[in-house]
């Protein structure tokens, strides 16, 4: 089965994504999970280190994505309008969630539902782009 390089990639931001919100779900509701003995990343080691974890995951799947596209779009071959579509939309969206990240205030219960909200956005962003990307 040949797939298409941006479908790939796409699966695979997916993916990472899809971990990161496993991850973060569990963070507004540490209380209830250590409470009921319910082992998630927050509880076993800490909701710092849960957002962190999962920061870089989808941290590294913006910069992965960047730097083939930003490739892509100076090699002759693949220099297309989608190609700027993901390359700009990625980077835009890069700077949003790490501004989205520190904002967080893990003491602050309203924060982090806010946080988790967001994230959700990004989430439904990629795929956003990429139709983005397909229309251009």
């Amino acid at each position: 089965l040949e797939l298409p390089e941006n479908v790939k990639i796409l699966t695979g931001f997916i993916l990472v994504f899809s971990i990161a919100i496993a991850w973060f779900k569990d963070l507004p509701d540490i209380e209830g999970d250590s409470k009921y003995n319910i082992k998630t990343l927050a509880v076993l080691y800490s909701p710092k280190a849960s957002l962190i974890a999962g920061t870089l995951l989808v941290g590294f799947a913006y910069i992965f994505t960047i730097c083939i596209k930003f490739f892509d779009l100076y090699s002759s071959e693949n220099a297309s309008p989608q190609t700027q579509v993901l390359l700009y939309g990625h980077i835009i969206l890069f700077v949003f969630f790490i501004i989205n990240t520190f904002s967080v205030k893990l003491d602050e219960h309203q924060s982090i539902k806010k946080f988790y909200k967001r994230f959700w956005w990004f989430f439904f962003a990629e795929y956003a782009i990429y139709l983005a990307a397909y229309l251009a």
